[in-house]
């Protein structure tokens, strides 16, 4: 799901985490309401997905890591072969009708 948040999404978290270091109200805004503050700066985060804030400190560093990848096909990889696939209708095919 997060893989689906379209273009610039790793350099607008970067700039909205460096924001966030040194604009407190931001910081606090980011903390209290991710999702919203995310899509005002253009990362559009689908409701599916679960948001967690958390802080790092001088004892505790937190290290995000992505999903496992799946052997699941996504919706619109089983869009693209629920009809099956006949090679021969690349050039035109009488047969399959």
């Amino acid at each position: 799901m997060v893989r689906e948040v379209a273009g610039r999404s790793e350099e607008l978290q970067i700039e909205i985490l460096k924001r966030a270091t040194t604009d407190p109200e931001f910081h606090d805004r980011l903390k209290a309401d991710p999702r919203g503050v995310l899509a005002e700066n253009g990362l559009k985060i689908p409701d599916v997905v679960e948001i967690r804030t958390v802080q790092s400190d001088a004892n505790v560093v937190y290290l995000a890591l992505p999903p496992r990848p799946s052997d699941e096909l996504s919706e619109e990889e089983l869009e693209q072969v629920a009809g099956g696939f006949c090679s021969c209708c690349i050039i035109s095919c009488s047969s399959c009708g």
